[in-house]
């Protein structure tokens, strides 16, 4: 991505995402590139041209998040807001419809399957790069920094916290119904991201730098170890 481009995007990042909001605002984005440029940038196990797309969804895939009120979630608004920027602002936005495909399913994923084209492989490693970042120490300090003032520290029921040891035992198993674990707690949120970054990292083998799989799972088993104690000490087994 030329210099001139990347410079529109980040302006155009900052009129949407705040800067003291550091687990979903502009924070957010800079730690996905660097992770991006870390570690895909560097180890190449793509095409440039869908790193770069991957570069433009990374930048606008939480602008939504500015139209709170769209009952369709924040990645649907996200989709709006920068086909208004397209049509309206002359936004360039190469291989558009990657793009738009990436950020409209970020939220859902590949479903467990590998892509099988270059926009599903997008959205893959998009996902991938957001998980990245709501897993191990940061994900902790984020979960409890956005969900810790309204949810438990764990679950009241003992389903959801046999869930929870259920998403740790077996990560890549989750079902639609574990999901909600995530809506009940800190801890079952912990675990849930735990999971999530699971399914994704087995949808993308092949994909993945061997040094980035690395950090995910160096980041994945300090959140294991960390959810885990705190269930041991509250007597929740």
């Amino acid at each position: 991505m030329d210099g001139i481009l990347e410079e529109k995007c980040w302006a155009i990042a900052r009129c949407f995402l705040p800067e003291e909001n550091w687990w979903h605002g502009l924070p957010h984005i800079r730690r996905m590139l660097a992770l991006l440029d870390g570690f895909f940038v560097e180890d190449p196990t793509v095409d440039t041209v869908v790193l770069n797309a991957v570069r433009m969804a990374v930048y606008f895939h939480d602008i939504g998040r500015s139209r709170p009120d769209d009952s369709r979630g924040h990645a649907l608004a996200s989709v709006d807001i920068l086909e208004e920027l397209v049509e309206q602002e002359g936004l360039a936005l190469p291989h558009r419809e990657w793009v738009l495909y990436a950020i409209a399913n970020h939220s859902v994923g590949l479903g467990g399957q590998s892509p099988t084209n270059e926009k599903e492989t997008v959205l893959g490693i998009l996902v991938l790069l957001d998980h990245a970042d709501a897993i191990g120490a940061i994900g902790i300090a984020r979960t409890f920094a956005h969900m810790g003032r309204s949810l438990p520290l764990i679950p009241e029921d003992e389903v959801d916290i046999k869930a929870i040891y259920y998403c740790f035992t077996y990560p890549k198993s989750i079902t639609m119904a574990d999901v909600q674990i995530k809506e009940r707690s800190c801890v079952g949120c912990i675990a849930f991201n735990f999971a999530a970054t699971s399914h994704i990292t087995a949808s993308l083998t092949g994909l993945i730098p061997v040094s980035f799989m690395d950090i995910i799972s160096g980041r994945q088993e300090r959140m294991k170890l960390f959810a885990l104690d705190i269930l041991g000490q509250t007597g929740a087994t």
